[in-house]
Formats: structure tokens, sequence, C-alpha cells
């Protein structure tokens, strides 16, 4: 999964803990909503407490060989292959999963390959054309940021999930608060949340994004059985009988 122990260790910080918090909040809200038997999450095992609101039955986490094991059942598999059965899980979450894995749309293909017919996908990343992602691409704020490279746009991850027959039902922006070490700024960023949604709604540092399945089914083609039947008639040889013969 080339999941990086880097995420985890930022989490432990001050900005870490902010975003953490936001996106700990957007998961229990959406996994309400889903219910089956099988959820899996991919990578960031530090993430698994998130799953205890989720109604669902049976929760996994798959993970790199390096990574530390999950309190949770846990699943050992590499970069290319999900050792899981075609059309077995309800919901996949990924936290962050795709900017840590060297080929995000072949995760996603192997995601669309293992969910159930109308299965969905929820994804978190992080917004390049936010704060955190203009100041890393000024080369600022190195050591606060989020150890990602490269952040994947909404847009991008998007294309690619409707070039895999997603339906996208949802996608939300959170964590507006600053790149700082600034306590006093950080400490208030259930104030900045409040005011960046009003006021700057597309600019949240973090993107939460809901996608289901979708199976393209057989058009079936209505035969017109009352001209085929004409048809028919039309083509019988009438028959012959000895009268009619020499």
């Amino acid at each position: 999964m080339g999941m990086n122990g880097q995420l985890s260790h930022w989490y432990q910080t001050r900005l870490g803990r902010v975003a953490y918090a936001c996106e700990q909040e957007w998961m229990h809200a959406q996994l309400q909503r889903v219910f089956g038997y099988y959820l899996l999450q991919l990578g960031q095992p530090q993430c698994v407490d998130w799953l205890e609101k989720s109604p669902i039955a049976h929760h996994y986490v798959a993970i790199c060989q390096n990574q530390a094991k999950s309190t949770i059942q846990t699943i050992t598999c590499d970069d290319e292959l999900l050792p899981i059965a075609t059309a077995s899980v309800d919901l996949v979450f990924l936290p962050h999963s795709l900017e840590y894995h060297k080929a995000p749309e072949h995760l996603l293909e192997e995601v669309h390959r293992i969910l159930i017919p109308q299965g969905r996908v929820l994804i978190l990343g992080f917004n390049p054309y936010a704060n955190w992602g203009l100041e890393k691409f000024l080369g600022l704020g190195k050591t606060l940021l989020p150890p990602v490279h490269p952040f994947h746009s909404h847009g991008r991850v998007k294309h690619w999930l409707e070039a895999m027959d997603f339906e996208l039902l949802q996608h939300n922006k959170l964590c507006y608060c600053p790149g700082t070490r600034r306590s006093w700024i950080i400490s208030r960023y259930a104030f900045i949340e409040y005011l960046g949604k009003l006021l700057l709604p597309s600019f949240g540092n973090i993107y939460g994004i809901v996608a289901r399945k979708t199976v393209r089914g057989l058009t079936p083609i209505r035969q017109d059985f009352k001209k085929q039947s004409v048809r028919m008639k039309q083509g019988v040889v009438e028959p012959t009988t000895r009268d009619n013969i020499g």
C-alpha cells in the first residue's frame, strides 16, 4: 500500500491533531449512513478508532508488511493486489491512501473490484489549492505541513472515479486552520472552521469524498412478437395434396 508512517507522526503535532479531529468528525457522520457486513480500511492503522461509529459488523485494515499491527483484524498485502475476493466488501475507507500509493488509479481499480454493487468508498485527501497546498508549493512550513507528496486535487480524484463507473455522491471541504505553530490560533480552530465554511467554503485544507460503485447492466431488447408472427405467416409454404399433383 505504500502507506507511510510519517503521517502517523504528523497527526501527533498540534496542526496534525486539528486535522485528525476534523477528519474524525467527518468520518463519524459518513459511517452512520452505511450498513453492511464488511468494512475495509486501506492503510493508516492509527485511524481505526474512527470506525467504532460504523454499524457494519466486521472491520478490517489492510497494511504493508513493515507497518505496525492494528487493534482490529489486519490483512497484510503489497502494492499491486488486494488479497480480497471480488465483490465482497460493503465499504472501503481510504484515509490519504491515494497520496501514499505509487499508482493511485490502480488502487481505485482494486477498490472497485472488491466492492459489492452499490458499495461505497470514502476518501480523504489534502487539497493542493488551499492554504497548506500553496505553502507546500512555495516551500514554506515544511516541518509543519503533512509529509505527503503529491497532493491529488479533488477534481483529479473525481475524474478517476467517474472513469471507473463510480457515482460521486458527496464531497466536502474541511480543516481551514492555517499552517502555523501559534498555539492561540490552533486553539481556536473550531471558530476558524466556522468562518472558513461560511466565507471560503472551497478552500478547506482537506476534502472528503463519498462515491458509490455502479454496475452497467445489459439493456434488454424487446422483440415485437406481433410483427414476427406476421412475417412467419407470410413465409409459410402452402401444403400440397395428392389431388394437386400432376
